[in-house]
Parts: structure tokens; sequence; C-alpha cells
């Protein structure tokens, strides 16, 4: 129960991290212009995320198709049943942008 516990408070931390990252650098412009019918930084960060792990998650699947890979439709962690091809998608998602802010922070200057 403690690894999960812990597993899943680190997916929540990374996610936060990943959101703030994504929205970061579009507050300034937001905070620019008040007008309303734009999205917000935190539902462009979200939507990011989503659609980065969405196009994970189809190439997932058409690796395992084309390679025939048995791949078990629910997996049980802790309790809860998630879709592990969606699981990992969204865990390289979350880790994508960790390298894409290391990089940037740290390679190029």
């Amino acid at each position: 129960m403690g690894t999960l516990l812990f597993l899943l408070l680190a997916f929540i931390l990374l996610s936060v991290f990943f959101i703030w990252e994504r929205s970061r650098p579009q507050v300034y412009r937001a905070a620019k212009s008040w007008d309303f019918n734009e999205p917000s930084p935190l539902s462009r960060a979200i939507t990011g995320l989503l659609g980065v792990g969405g196009g994970i998650y189809l190439s997932l699947q058409l690796f395992i198709g084309f390679l025939e890979i048995e791949v078990p439709s629910l997996v049980s962690l802790g309790g809860m049943k998630v879709d592990p091809v969606a699981t990992l998608s969204l865990s390289l998602a979350i880790i994508q942008a960790f390298i894409q802010y290391f990089y940037r922070r740290f390679v190029i200057r």
C-alpha cells in the first residue's frame, strides 16, 4: 500500500510539474490580454499533455499491433484497473517534459 501511495503521489507531482512547465511561458502572453475567449494557460498545458500522451498512445498501439505483442487490456495497480498502454504513454509524456526542461536548461544556453 505504501508503494502504491508513493507512486500515485509521484505521478501527481510529475503531472503538476508538467502542467506548470507547459503553462509558464504562456502566462506572460496571457497576462497582457484580457480576452476571455482565449483558453487559459492551464487548459493549454493540459491539452498539450493529453495531446503528447495521445500521440504516444497511438504510436505504441501501432507498434504493438505490428509486432503482434500480447498486452493485457487491464492491469490491476493497487486496486485500480488501468490500461497499461495508456498509463505508459501518459508517463512517457510527463517524462518527455522533464527531458525537454533539462535539455533547455542545461544544454541550450
